[in-house]
């Protein structure tokens, strides 16, 4: 398992993980080494962004020549070749070279079994075959194995029944099942559909780099037990299980996504994207709902909750808690949860915190049955990506909508780039370890909490969150408010590293629980935050452990009085705490300006307020400000850079005297 690095490690991995991006063909070996690149200290899951060692340039060829012909016809199939055999409906390729086939088979199946350093490349022009029995396309051996549409071609693969005893001794248990490498790509369209298991699965390496794809599946639709790779392409999912899946557990390297382009549409039951090691992506775009989405939360009762199968799913697994069912602050066309407690984490199957699946002998830790009503356990998992070691995105444009969290890793996670619509039942963005976002442009909408890990590292990129408990949360937070039992619950080991820090981009927060909340440090040295947040006195805007200090940016937060906090005696901007004598209704303006009439901070909360922080490095340490909130007016001495209370519960707030001024020096900290 990954142990613990230092944040320096982290940012090593980072600057390692922004600048690997290179070309996106490589020399053909037939198979790309994904273990070929340099792994640099810091890069704690091994991570690869560089495509070209992802692909080959044959991963990408679509042309053929000197090719046999297949005809497929039901007991009268026939073949160019004598490489090629024919059984009634089986039709054996032993040779390694191109092979064209055309025709229908009605319960039929192709099988590629030739040496294990032989490659073959299958070309389907306008082909049909199902298979009641067993897999329609079987490869129990080859070196790697290229399957290609023929521009303008509709093919057609399929699984119509149980597999067979025989197979199940095997392991066979998808519409196409390959043993050696597999590669996907061409000019044409493939539908793969599965009933009863899965869709696509190489019991190496799946890689798809052109095409246009339909997969479905009661189990993952498309599985790669040491990676699955996307160049390129469309791709469309539904599954009753997990979208895209790699799992190997005997080799910690393997186990991994990677996208670097493509269309991914993913209507899944359970996870989209899983993971035992990493999710890279540096492009492509990603449509995905998982569990029925956002919205698809209920109480749990027994430790369980119940649902329709797919094409009706309605799994129930809670995690947002609301004031209220309606709750005027939600998002737009967001419904509020009636509960969240009570509710187990649901992660990878490896995670330590998170319930164990024993995989059934192809490996899988799929638990969905085809039938019309079930019963969904703690085992289920919800999540828009699942990785067990970390997850690195550079690039792409997400539309994630999850009954658990969007992203979640156990491990570490970093965004450099790309565009993200989240609307999640959980966390909009979990990492057990660090979350460091450089860049990107992130809109959370619905949460439960919008990002929370261990450590929280913001230096850039526009993030908009709204959450029904915190908006960032830093190791369970200095109110423990996501330990609470909920469904999707974590646990953190806080380390000495935990808390949040923010020295860049523009960060917009709307939180029903605590705005900014760290059970250690809060730190801010750049960029631009704006708060609103806590709907009750138990909340506060900014809410920390051990020490919150400015030096630099601008941070303008309104809440709740009772337990807000402002930033400490260490810090070295000016910054202003006050209490408005009545409360303020959302959509009121907050404004600051200095002795001249000039505007130095305007922010207009989305909630209601009965106090505010501003901080800016205009605020200098004897200026005279004044406060306006609404019709509310207030001459503010500076006597240093902190005025106002630094504290929570406790804390003492002077009265404006007669002239509407208040003195930083009589409005001291309560510590």
């Amino acid at each position: 398992m990954l142990k613990k690095l230092t944040a320096m490690l982290l940012a090593a991995w980072f600057c390692f993980s922004c600048t690997a991006c290179g070309s996106t063909t490589a020399p053909d070996s037939g198979s790309a080494d994904s273990t070929a690149a340099a792994v640099e200290t810091g890069n704690p899951a091994n991570i690869i962004l560089d495509p070209s060692q992802m692909f080959t340039n044959r991963d990408y060829e679509t042309d053929y020549s000197n090719y046999s012909t297949i005809t497929l016809r039901d007991r009268t199939s026939t073949a160019d070749n004598n490489s090629v055999t024919i059984t009634e409906d089986v039709i054996t390729i032993t040779k390694e070279g191109t092979y064209l086939l055309t025709g229908t088979l009605t319960d039929g199946q192709v099988v590629v079994d030739v040496d294990d350093t032989q490659k073959v490349q299958l070309v389907l022009d306008n082909v049909s075959i199902s298979n009641c029995t067993s897999a329609a396309l079987y490869i129990p051996q080859a070196d790697k194995v290229f399957l290609t549409t023929a521009a303008d071609s509709k093919n057609t693969l399929v699984s119509t029944g149980e597999f067979s005893d025989s197979e199940e001794e095997s392991n066979v248990d998808g519409a196409i099942f390959s043993k050696a490498d597999l590669t996907l790509n061409g000019k044409g369209s493939l539908s793969v559909t599965c009933s009863t298991a899965h869709g696509i699965v190489s019991k190496d390496d799946l890689a798809i780099t052109s095409g246009t794809y339909t997969i479905s599946s009661t189990k993952q639709a498309l599985s790669g037990k040491d990676s699955v790779r996307i160049a390129d392409g469309t791709i469309t999912i539904e599954s009753d299980s997990d979208g895209i899946h790699s799992e190997n557990t005997e080799d910690t390297e393997k186990g991994f996504v990677f996208v670097s382009g493509g269309t991914l549409n993913i209507t899944s039951s359970n996870d989209a994207l899983d993971a035992s090691n990493y999710i890279a992506v540096t492009g492509g775009t990603c449509n995905i709902t998982t569990g029925g989405g956002s919205e698809n939360i209920t109480q749990v009762q027994n430790g369980e909750f119940t649902g329709q199968g797919f094409g009706s799913f309605q799994h129930q697994p809670g995690g947002r808690m609301a004031e209220s069912p309606n709750d005027s602050t939600a998002a737009p066309d967001m419904k509020q949860p009636t509960d969240g407690k009570n509710m187990p984490e649901n992660g990878n199957a490896a995670s330590q915190s998170d319930a164990v699946i024993a995989p059934d002998a192809s490996g899988s830790t799929d638990t969905s049955s085809d039938t019309e009503t079930e019963t969904t356990t703690a085992s289920d998992s919800y999540k828009g990506f699942k990785a067990n070691e970390a997850i690195a995105i550079t690039g792409g444009t997400f539309t994630i909508d999850s009954a658990d969290d969007a992203l979640h890793t156990n491990g570490y996670l970093s965004i450099s780039g790309g565009t993200f619509h989240i609307a999640s039942g959980d966390d909009g963005i979990h990492a057990d370890s660090s979350l460091d976002i450089s860049d990107g442009d992130i809109t959370i909408s619905t949460s439960y909490e919008g990002m929370e890990a261990n450590a929280i590292t913001v230096s850039g990129g526009t993030i908009s969150l709204t959450a029904s408990d915190d908006g960032l949360n830093a190791a369970g937070g200095n109110d423990g408010s996501s330990l609470d039992g909920r469904w999707g619950q974590n646990s953190f080991d806080s380390s000495s590293d935990t808390g949040i820090t923010i020295s860049g981009g523009n960060l917009a927060v709307q939180a029903d629980g605590d705005g900014l909340d760290s059970n250690g440090s809060l730190l801010v040295s750049g960029g631009t935050v704006y708060v609103s947040a806590s709907i009750n006195g138990g909340n506060g805007a900014l809410d920390y452990t051990s020490s919150g200090t400015i030096t630099g940016g601008t941070v303008i937060t309104a809440g709740i009085s009772g337990m807000e906090q402002n930033f400490d005696s260490n810090s070295t901007q000016g910054c202003i705490h006050y209490d408005v004598s009545s409360t303020q209704s959302a959509g009121t303006e907050i404004k600051l300006t200095d002795s001249n009439g000039n505007i130095l901070a305007s922010y207009t909360p989305k909630i209601d307020f009965q106090c505010i922080t501003i901080s800016s490095p205009d605020i200098t340490e004897d200026g005279t400000y004044t406060l306006t909130a609404g019709s509310e007016s207030a001459e503010i001495q500076m006597n240093g850079y902190i005025y106002g209370s630094t504290g929570g519960i406790g804390r003492r707030t002077a009265s404006p005297d007669a002239a509407g001024k208040t003195d930083g020096r009589k409005n001291s900290a309560v510590n």
